[in-house]
C-alpha cells in the first residue's frame, strides 16, 4: 500500500528563475543547487479581481468551493479552447473547427461539462435562449477566425516541422488525422507537450510563473508571435466593449492586467513584448468597431495597450495589498455592484437572509435577449499597423 501524498509545495529557484513543484518539503534546487524560495502566495490577473472581495476569493481558492458558472465565463472558456486547438493542429479544415466549438459547447449546454457545470442565471426559464444564441455566435467566431488565419497557420506549420527535426522527433510530424484515435490519447498528449517546449512562434495558452519584485506570479498567455526579431502578445477576448459612467474605455482598465503578463514574458523568453494588444472575437462577425473613422481601414479588431510606468506601480501595490489580506485571514463580504456578476451572488444572498442580515445586496443581472448587442461600442485606439505579422 503507497504513502498519501502530501500536499503540493510550490518553489521558485532565485538562481536559475524557474519555478517547480513537489509534493515534499526540499530546500536546495536540483538543478544548481541554490536554496529554494517556498511560494506561499501565488497571484495573477484572475485571483487580483477575485480578492477585491476578500469573501469571493477565501471561497474559491481556499475552501475550494466551486463557483457557478455563468453563460459569459462557460463561453469565453470553450471558444478560447478552440483557438488554442487551432493553434495546435487539432483541426484540418473549417468544418472541423466547427465541430470542435460544437462538441465542447455541447456539454456545456447539456450541463455534462464536468468544468462548468450548471450555469447560473437569474431567470432559469432564459437560459435554453441565452444559451442558444451563444451558440450562434461560437459558431460565427470560430468560422471566421478559421477563414482569418489559416494562412498564418500554415507558415506555423513548417516552422514546428522543422523544430520537430532539432529535436530529433520526427514521429510526430504527422497529420492531425493521425492522431484522433483514441489508441493514440498519450501520442496526442505527448505531441502537445513539445509542441509548447519548441522555441517556435506562436504559441498558444502558455502559463509562465514568474517574480515581480517581491510577488510571485502564475498568468496565462493567450497568444505570443514572433515579428521582425521582436515579440507581441495578444489577449483574446470575447466580451462586448463596454462604456458607463462606472465602466469607462475597457482599454483604459486593461493595462493593468497586461502588466502582468510583459515581464513575465520577458523573464521566460528573454525579449520583452514590443506589441501587446486586446483582440476583441466578436469583432470578426460584427461591423460595429469599424464604425470609428480611425478603424474603417483596419483588418482586424485589434486594440494596442500602452504601458506606463504607472501601470506597474499601480499592480505592484495592488499586488501587496491582496497578499497583505491573504496573510492576514480576514476575508470580509465587499458588497457592491460586482456582486452581480458573481458566480457566488445566489449563495451570498440566501446567507444573508438566513442571518436576517439588513444588508441590501444589489439586484442580479437581468438579460434582456433584445438588447444584447447594445452595450457594442466604437474603440477609437487602433494598432499603427495591421499586425500582417499576425
Amino acid at each position: 500500500m503507497s504513502a498519501e501524498r502530501g500536499p503540493r509545495i510550490d518553489y521558485w529557484c532565485p538562481e536559475c528563475e524557474k519555478y517547480s513543484y513537489k509534493y515534499s518539503e526540499i530546500y536546495d534546487c536540483e538543478s544548481c543547487g541554490s536554496e529554494l524560495e517556498r511560494m506561499d502566495v501565488i497571484l495573477g490577473p484572475s485571483r487580483l479581481n477575485d480578492i477585491k472581495c476578500p469573501y469571493r476569493f477565501k471561497r474559491l481558492h481556499i475552501d475550494k468551493k466551486p463557483m457557478p458558472k455563468t453563460p459569459p465565463l462557460a463561453f469565453g472558456s470553450k471558444v478560447h479552447s478552440v483557438i488554442d486547438d487551432f493553434f495546435n493542429f487539432y483541426m484540418s479544415d473549417e468544418e472541423e473547427m466547427l465541430k470542435d466549438f460544437n462538441k465542447k459547447w455541447g456539454f456545456v449546454k447539456s450541463g455534462l461539462d464536468p468544468e462548468m457545470g450548471e450555469l447560473q442565471v437569474s431567470n432559469p426559464k432564459s437560459l435554453p435562449y441565452i444559451l442558444g444564441w451563444y451558440t450562434g455566435l461560437g459558431r460565427n467566431i470560430s468560422s471566421a477566425f478559421y477563414k482569418t488565419h489559416i494562412k498564418k497557420r500554415a507558415e506555423q506549420e513548417e516552422r514546428i516541422r522543422e523544430g520537430l527535426k532539432t529535436i530529433g522527433r520526427e514521429d510526430l510530424d504527422l497529420p492531425w488525422e493521425a492522431f484522433k484515435s483514441r489508441d493514440m490519447k498519450k501520442e496526442r498528449a505527448e505531441r502537445r507537450k513539445i509542441l509548447k517546449s519548441l522555441d517556435v512562434f506562436p504559441k498558444s495558452e502558455v502559463e509562465i510563473v514568474y517574480k515581480f519584485g517581491e510577488h510571485f506570479i502564475r498568468v496565462r498567455l493567450d497568444f505570443i508571435y514572433e515579428f521582425n526579431g521582436d515579440l507581441g502578445f495578444i489577449d483574446f477576448k470575447t466580451s462586448k466593449y463596454m462604456s458607463t459612467p462606472d465602466n469607462d474605455l475597457i482599454l483604459a482598465t486593461k493595462p493593468h492586467q497586461i502588466a502582468l503578463y510583459s515581464p513575465g514574458i520577458e523573464q521566460k523568453f528573454k525579449r520583452y513584448p514590443k506589441e501587446m494588444g486586446l483582440y476583441y472575437l466578436r469583432g470578426l462577425v460584427s461591423d460595429v468597431w469599424r464604425k470609428s473613422p480611425k478603424n474603417r481601414n483596419k483588418k482586424l479588431p485589434i486594440f494596442p495597450v500602452n504601458l506606463t510606468e504607472d501601470n506597474f506601480i499601480r499592480v505592484d501595490e495592488d499586488l501587496t495589498k491582496a497578499e497583505e489580506t491573504i496573510r492576514s485571514g480576514e476575508f470580509d463580504r465587499n458588497i457592491g455592484d460586482h456582486c452581480r456578476p458573481c458566480g457566488y451572488y445566489q449563495h451570498c444572498l440566501s446567507d444573508a437572509r438566513d442571518k436576517r442580515n439588513s444588508v441590501l445586496f444589489p439586484d442580479p443581472i437581468v438579460w434582456n435577449m433584445n438588447k444584447i448587442e447594445d452595450n457594442e461600442m466604437q474603440i477609437e485606439k487602433h494598432w499603427e499597423t495591421d499586425l500582417d505579422d499576425f
